[in-house]
């Protein structure tokens, strides 16, 4: 059987298709709770429509928190190379940071220089990568 991108080899949805799912039901949840809130009956305690609307609310939070991640963990197979990724975009901040701090040249050449090896290692991480130069790929 083929793998689609809602499910993996076997046939069984991704956990990536379960925790979008998740997450669009939790919402539709917390909308439906404060609208029902909204438009319950007046003669309805105050307190009881406020609480339905906390509710409501923080079930749009959550999943927009993505709070499913303890029970549907995250299914990324790659972890040496998202840590790779995840320090080139620390070190793109720290250059966005010094370059609005103008501070001098050489702390930059520093960053700049980490990016570079950053890069030759996320080449030699990426999945198919054969480690050879990026530089003679389209558009690099």
């Amino acid at each position: 059987m083929a793998a689609t991108a809602a499910t993996n080899d076997s046939g069984v949805p991704s956990l990536r298709s379960i925790r979008t799912l998740y997450t669009i039901v939790i919402t539709i949840l917390g909308v439906a709770a404060v609208a029902a809130a909204v438009v319950s009956d007046p003669s309805r305690s105050t307190s009881a429509r406020f609480s339905i609307a906390l509710v409501g609310v923080l079930l749009v939070h959550s999943a927009s928190w993505r709070r499913s991640n303890p029970f549907l963990p995250n299914d990324r197979r790659d972890h040496d190379l998202r840590t790779e990724v995840e320090g080139l975009l620390a070190s793109v901040r720290r250059l966005s940071r010094i370059d609005a701090a103008v501070t001098a040249p050489a702390d930059a050449d520093r960053v700049v220089e980490s990016m570079h090896s950053a890069v030759d290692r996320i080449a030699t991480l990426a999945p198919g990568s054969t480690g050879g130069d990026l530089s003679r790929e389209p558009g690099g």
